[in-house]
């Protein structure tokens, strides 16, 4: 009994210490980023299309956009990816303005976090 106590406890500390290491879990890579722009209902929006690939196992990972030109704007969602699966994301900036330029007058870039 005290074998099997022990064995288990020494499962869970591993388990523990290799969650809190990265070495298991999801192991995101940005592997594609677009803009496109719009006017839907007169409402000039810049979308940011991620595409996030994760390399470790299945679970969350949280795709974070950025842009900017003429203001600086952050949005960021959380999704569930599987193991070695690819997911796009696409985040919304209203913020933007068309007076800008348009998209030509924007920078855009997406990471995980």
């Amino acid at each position: 009994m005290k074998t099997r106590i022990l064995a288990v406890s020494w499962l869970l500390v591993v388990g523990f210490l290799l969650a809190s290491c990265g070495l298991i879990g999801p192991k995101p890579e940005i592997v594609g980023v677009t803009a496109r722009d719009g006017a839907p209902g007169l409402d000039y929006t810049v979308w940011v299309d991620c595409t996030v690939r994760n390399n470790g196992a299945s679970g969350d990972i949280t795709v974070v956009a950025e842009l900017s030109g003429g203001g600086s704007w952050e949005k960021r969602e959380t999704v569930s990816v599987g193991k070695n699966a690819e997911r796009k994301v696409t985040l919304a900036f209203p913020e933007a303005t068309f007076l800008n330029t348009g998209l030509n007058g924007y920078q855009y870039n997406c990471s995980t976090g």
